[in-house]
């Protein structure tokens, strides 16, 4: 049974006093920002062929120059299941999202780089199974359609779906290189997913079937 969940993220800010968190380990909870995403969060592999563009095989191999909010990746692909793609594809991957909205105690305007929950570093030289979007046409990068978006294989060829570690409410810090910040995010439920464990010829012969 094709299964997709829609987890939605609440961002709270908690602003507290330096001096009060040097000197008493204490924050005071000032909630300033209220943020929510709705993510695609898939945990089986028809649902994630059904609605991912591209699907190819191959590795990592280096980390480009990163923007303010975006990391960027070459990819070398080995092989293409889904979709079409150049032998080294550029992938463009948020790791964290720019808030301007806020305002300090005394009215000031802030500037917080909020790290987002979703993202994990991929691992380089790593036999991976990758799930994106359509090329776009004026930065040539490919990016991501659903979360989870790849799978990691060991050296027994045995997949391993790359989620975030976290699968309840955190504490992560931001800073406007003054103050440092207090952020609460739920994070990914707690949920078995239906792909790890699965052997690489499985993994393929799931998708063939359903692509």
């Amino acid at each position: 049974m094709k299964k997709m969940l829609t987890v939605t993220f609440s961002i709270f800010l908690l602003v507290g006093c330096q001096s009060m968190v040097d000197e008493t380990d204490e924050k005071k909870e000032i909630p300033v920002y209220k943020e929510t995403n709705d993510i695609n969060y898939v945990r089986d592999l028809p649902t994630m062929i059904e609605k991912t563009t591209n699907i190819v095989e191959g590795e990592f191999i280096r980390e480009e120059k990163r923007d303010k909010e975006t990391k960027f990746f070459t990819f070398k692909v080995n092989e293409v299941y889904k979709g079409f793609t150049e032998k080294y594809i550029k992938i463009g991957i948020p790791y964290q999202r720019e808030i301007t909205e806020l305002k300090d105690e005394h009215g000031a305007p802030l500037t917080l780089f909020i790290p987002l929950s979703q993202f994990i570093q991929p691992e380089l030289g790593k036999k991976t199974i990758l799930f994106l979007s359509q090329k776009d046409k004026h930065t040539h990068t490919y990016s991501l359609e659903i979360h989870p978006y790849h799978i990691v294989f060991d050296q027994n060829d045995i997949a391993t779906l790359k989620k975030p570690k976290h699968k309840s409410k955190r504490i992560v810090m931001a800073s406007d290189n003054k103050t440092k910040y207090y952020i609460e995010s739920e994070g990914y439920p707690e949920d078995n997913d239906l792909i790890t464990g699965k052997s690489y010829s499985r993994i393929v012969k799931i998708i063939r079937k359903y692509n």
